[in-house]
């Protein structure tokens, strides 16, 4: 399954989320993460990990959304207006 906002791979949207992100942005290693990488919904839609802003890119505004999510002051996510969401993957290639 693919957790909109998990940039770290666990399944959860948590703090480390942001931390991995954040280290994604500034080209520090993550270590085993899955931060940037590219995953396949089952309708066949590209999703960045780590994107909780569905704007197909890793940026201050998906740590700041996982950060508002993690507060429970989200709004939504991306254009979709949904919120963090589990999406199940068709294939992880």
């Amino acid at each position: 399954t693919i957790v909109i906002g998990d940039a770290s791979g666990d399944g959860k949207v948590n703090a480390t989320d942001i931390s991995r992100i954040g280290r994604y942005l500034l080209k520090k290693p993550t270590g085993t993460g899955s931060s940037g990488q590219v995953k396949k919904t089952p309708e066949g839609a590209d999703v960045v990990i780590g994107d909780a802003s569905g704007d197909g890119k890793l940026n201050a505004t998906d740590i700041s959304r996982i950060g508002r999510y993690l507060l429970k002051k989200t709004t939504g996510t991306g254009n979709t207006g949904q919120s963090i969401e589990v999406i199940d993957e068709a294939s992880t290639n």
